[in-house]
């Protein structure tokens, strides 16, 4: 072999190696019981918390560095104590909540407003608290409360209300056993209180190299917890050790506190190891420390309430542990094992099939995993038969052996197998292609082949009889697949065209029947019927559509059907007479199982306790312990809210009536329920707001009402758990009440108002009609007034327009008349022109006297009279105006200007005065002259403008 074939086969084998390195190594856990963690964020608290108690309403009440923390199973609260110290007890009595802290001790209680308010004890006392006293622990003993500190022990009566002290030489621990309290000293004595006196308990004389952190009552003695000695037993004035698990787990660690439960375990609270749960016997029951989830390893107090659920009080949070419950969990925290796609127990060991490989137990209480060599990779199933177990594998199909395996088909991606009753050593298997069988041959399984015919993935595969197999592919739909087991080919694939094909859609066979399961339903094919036909009874897993996350029904070994929504783990079980089903729902919802959907896996390890794989481990049901509780619901507070202010109640003994300003509400309730595994939903209505029809049931533990009209109301609130709802319906009745102006009084006024409203209208709109009447007439006697005036004006204007068209005739006239002394004199000047020819001649005498007549016509100065007269007649006060602005004018030139008047040429106005045209232009000249009118003004147009 070449170097480099060599170096590539080093290569490979370091690949593989390292390969290995990383899936194997196993994981530590333990299968836990659910629990809760409340940080200091959470509560709004300081870190450390010193003593929890529970009071009759169910609410928690945690002593705080920053006070009293009060927590109702919803929502936190804290009180702070009037000396704002740390409270390091509590304890709630009836009505009342004890505390105590730095220099004081009392009472809380609610007042009528439903508010805590403190009452302090140690004002009160007769002798003054010792400087800097803490109280450190609260006991009560029928009618006295005790209030523990370092020094003293303070009895006070509740009664009576007198409260007398006892000194000690100092207390590190004080307990409580049957009504008889003992406590240890500093000088590690252990002393009883009786009868009121402090009494040396000689049993434990030469114990005193010990602290002790409890005692609790066992058969003929007592068993006394140190805090890093672990157990010892007083029987018979004997102390003697007590062996158990605790001495392996301690490691010189301290313990900080213990309590006995109520199903006889002991809950040891330690200073760096959280808790640890011992069974009577002594053996570990839980370790639960930060590395599991606890907000802190050291742990200051513990509780267990009513519900035995168990409370720790620790040095950085509050945690609540569900130690009954019927579910716990074993999470893969450092996913060294990955998510769960099958599981099953074989020889008393658990076997998980994961994303990353196969992994089993390696004891008997599943503490730790360990990988199964070479099955690294995706496993699908696993498969018990024949004493065997096979792992269907994304590479294949192994053998497996403990915790070795051996790959015995490398035909890729086994989904499922089915046994075939007709052959013996014979496995039919579902792969990503199609179909392939195992045989048994010479008492070993292998690889036999493949069924030709068929490639689509079988992740389900299930037989209806000899020859037929029903095969669900959620993308494509069901198959009907007839098979020939002799010739190993697929002789039929029909798809189911009736069918419809649905996403995480699941087959199976149940009391041979084939049930094929999608969003839509449970659906059910008997032998031989032709179709598949809806069951009713199993359709009701889904609860509703919305619930719907998962159509993958498993059968158990107990013929049992499990089914998943997201509310419940639905377990269906077969009545022993008949084919009816008895369900049952295990309130676990889909956010805390956790499980891989559509390939949900669960397996029996023991009677009535199932295993379920999950995203990162694995959880275990114990089925016949999965009770719903029955639960109480309260109203915490209902505040009603206006415009300008808010008002709040939180007691609800009566009705309320609230002003009407306040139009919107607003609700807080709670079910002091604290199991983590249980979902609390709340559903609530309003009855006098619109259709008062119930909810959606939802966690939100608030509601809101917006625009609440005057008015009767009753708001009432219930919730559930899983399917039980609470026993009772807490409610609140109010009234809104009507607002004054909608009030009778307020309606008479508005009767009165608006009475008086119409008569004054009314006298409003008499007296405007009135006035409007005698406005218009007035405004229709002006009218009338212009009207007159309108008609004088126009009668003025129809005698004007007369006047006018006189002046005009006047003027024709004057025209005429002028036209005609001007046809005249030219008439006469011609005639006298041509008798001036004839002088000479006979008759001369007879011709001057025709010309003396010529000219007498010619200066006929009656005409001009006339001709003046009709002038200003016409043209009224023209010559008035003349001679006043220009004095110095001859009669000849106010005739010559009368002419220009007219608007005569010289040529015109020659004949009329008898004087040639060059004559009429002197004169024009002269007149200008005398008028003294400047070269640019025209004559003509000056006169007329005057």
């Amino acid at each position: 072999m070449s170097a480099q074939s060599h170096l590539r086969s080093l290569v490979i084998c370091i690949n593989f190696l390292v390969l290995e390195s990383v899936v194997i190594p196993s994981s530590y856990a333990q299968e836990l019981p659910p629990f809760k963690t409340f940080t200091s964020e959470i509560y709004n608290g300081s870190n450390q918390n010193w003593d929890i108690s529970q009071a009759e309403s169910g609410d928690i009440y945690v002593a705080n560095n920053e006070g009293l923390l009060a927590y109702n199973g919803s929502t936190w609260q804290i009180y702070p104590v009037p000396n704002n110290t740390i409270v390091r007890a509590v304890r709630a009595i009836e009505s009342r909540i004890y505390t105590g802290c730095y220099m004081d001790f009392g009472y809380w209680q609610k007042d009528a407003n439903g508010e805590l308010f403190y009452t302090s004890i140690s004002k009160d006392l007769e002798a003054p608290m010792i400087e800097d006293e803490h109280i450190w622990r609260i006991f009560s003993l029928d009618n006295y409360v005790l209030f523990q500190s370092l020094n003293r022990v303070y009895i006070h009566n509740t009664q009576s209300l007198h409260t007398s002290y006892l000194d000690t030489d100092g207390i590190f621990k004080m307990y409580e056993l049957d009504g008889v309290f003992y406590f240890q000293d500093t000088q590690k004595r252990v002393y009883k209180i009786k009868n009121g006196q402090i009494e040396l308990v000689k049993a434990f004389v030469g114990f005193n190299q010990y602290n002790i952190i409890s005692l609790f009552q066992i058969d003929k003695g007592l068993l006394i917890l140190t805090e890093k000695d672990g157990f010892f037993k007083l029987q018979d004035d004997t102390i003697s050790p007590w062996k158990t698990a605790l001495d392996d787990v301690l490691g010189g660690l301290s313990i900080y506190n213990a309590i006995r439960l109520n199903d006889g375990s002991i809950m040891i609270g330690t200073i760096s190891k959280g808790l640890i749960q011992l069974d009577p016997q002594g053996m570990l029951i839980l370790e639960l420390d930060k590395n599991l989830g606890l907000e802190n390893n050291t742990v200051l107090s513990l509780f267990e309430d009513a519900n035995q659920n168990v409370w720790a009080g620790l040095d950085n949070g509050v945690a609540v542990i569900n130690i009954n419950a019927p579910v716990k969990f074993f999470n893969d925290k450092d996913g060294s094992i990955g998510a769960v796609y099958a599981n099953v127990e074989f020889n008393d060991r658990l076997y998980l099939g994961t994303n990353q490989g196969l992994f089993v137990s390696t004891d008997s209480k599943r503490t730790s995993f360990e990988f199964v060599k070479g099955t690294n990779g995706q496993v699908w199933s696993l498969f018990v038969h024949d004493n065997v177990l096979f792992c269907g594998h994304n590479e294949g199909t192994f053998v497996v052996n403990g915790s070795g395996s051996a790959k015995i088909s490398d035909f890729p991606g086994t989904w499922n197998f089915q046994t075939v009753p007709e052959k013996d050593g014979f496995i039919l298997q579902g792969n990503y292609t199609g179909l392939s069988y195992l045989q048994k041959i010479d008492n070993n399984w292998k690889f036999g082949g493949v069924f030709e015919g068929f490639d689509i993935s079988a992740r389900y595969l299930e037989r209806e009889d000899q020859n037929t197999y029903w095969i669900n592919h959620e993308y494509k739909g069901i198959y009907k697949l007839s098979l020939d087991f002799d010739t190993y080919q697929v002789i039929n694939a029909a798809l189911d065209t009736v069918m419809n094909k649905g996403i995480h859609s699941g087959l199976t066979r149940y009391r041979n029947q084939i049930i094929y399961s999608y969003k839509e339903g449970v659906f059910t094919k008997n032998k031989g019927a032709p179709n598949f036909k809806r069951d009713s009874v199993l359709s009701a897993v889904w609860d509703s559509a919305k619930n719907y996350i998962s159509g993958k029904i498993i059968v158990d070994s107990n013929d049992n059907l499990w089914a998943f929504n997201s509310r419940y783990v639905n377990l269906v079980r077969p009545n022993s007479i008949g084919n009816a089903y008895r369900m049952e729902q295990l309130p676990l919802a889909s956010n805390l199982r956790n499980l891989v959907t559509n390939f949900e896996n669960i397996s029996q390890t023991s009677e009535g306790v199932y295993v379920l794989g999950t995203n990162n481990g694995y959880l275990t049901l114990e089925t016949d312990n999965f009770k719903n509780p029955q639960t109480s619901i309260r109203i915490e507070t209902a505040q009603l809210m206006g415009r300008f202010r808010d008002s709040t109640v939180k007691v609800f003994d009566k009705p309320y009536a609230f002003e009407p300003q306040f139009n919107a509400a607003n609700f807080s309730f709670t079910t002091p329920v604290y199991d983590a595994y249980l979902v609390t939903e709340y559903q609530h209505r309003m009855r006098g707001a619109g259709d008062g029809q119930w909810s959606d049931w939802s966690k939100d533990h608030t509601a809101n009402y917006a625009n609440l009209n005057d008015g009767d109301y009753e708001f009432e609130v219930r919730s559930r758990q899983g399917d039980v709802l609470s026993e009772n319906v807490a409610s609140f009745t109010f009234r809104i009440n009507t607002p004054w102006f909608r009030s009778t009084v307020a309606y008479i006024f508005y009767i009165l108002g608006f009475a008086a409203l119409i008569a004054f209208v009314h006298n409003l709109y008499t007296n405007y009609y009135r006035k409007q009447r005698e406005r218009l007439i007035v405004e229709n006697e002006k009218q009338l007034a212009v009207k007159q005036l309108e008609a004088e004006r126009q009668i003025v204007q129809l005698r004007n327009e007369s006047l006018r068209q006189a002046v005009e005739s006047k003027n024709k006239e004057l025209a005429i008349s002028t036209m005609a002394m001007i046809k005249k004199n030219e008439l006469l000047n011609t005639i006298k022109k041509e008798l001036q020819k004839h002088t000479d001649q006979d008759n001369s005498k007879g011709v001057k006297e025709v010309t003396e007549i010529i000219d007498q016509n010619l200066l006929n100065k009656k005409e001009w009279k006339v001709f003046e007269e009709a002038f200003n007649n016409t043209d009224k006060d023209f010559i008035t105006k003349l001679k006043t602005k220009h004095p110095s004018l001859t009669s000849n030139d106010v005739r010559l200007c009368s002419f220009l008047r007219l608007n005569l040429s010289s040529k015109e106005i020659a004949p009329l005065l008898n004087i040639s045209p060059r004559s009429v232009e002197i004169k024009r000249y002269r007149l200008r002259k005398k008028m003294e009118l400047d070269s640019s003004v025209n004559l003509s147009n000056y006169i007329l403008q005057i």
